[in-house]
């Protein structure tokens, strides 16, 4: 057994074109995944993407304005330090604005009582009675 490491063919992942070179909507997809030809579809609809219209209404486009029309789709963190990482028990996220709640039942604690208090006056009605 070799010691050489052996690709898959069309593993390789071929170097991105400049970003001021028209490129098809499939080059796009490759180079771009989060992408596809439904979204490109609707953000030239929309008007939202710079594209150039080819031969049989093909649409060609640069990385430029794709990498432009991605950073107007990006959404800011809505926790208060966007910087830190999610995955930390003090991650910055704003507290809840609910009512405190039983984790049993979702009861507030006002409720809990009321709730107590009227079954502690239902048991001592029936010892008395019995």
């Amino acid at each position: 057994m070799s010691g050489k490491v052996h690709q898959f063919p069309g593993a390789a992942i071929p170097p991105e074109p400049p970003k001021d070179r028209l490129i098809s909507e499939a080059e796009v997809v490759k180079f771009r995944p989060i992408l596809s030809r439904g979204l490109l579809l609707a953000a030239r609809k929309a008007d939202l993407i710079a594209w150039t219209e080819g031969r049989q209404h093909t649409a060609w486009y640069t990385l430029a304005d794709v990498d432009a029309y991605l950073e107007t789709k990006k959404k800011p963190c809505l926790g208060l330090n966007p910087d830190r990482s999610s995955s930390l028990v003090d991650n910055g996220s704003q507290p809840s604005q609910a009512a405190p709640a039983s984790i049993v039942s979702g009861m507030t604690p006002e409720m809990v009582e009321r709730v107590g208090l009227a079954s502690a006056q239902e048991i001592l009605g029936k010892r008395k009675s019995g």
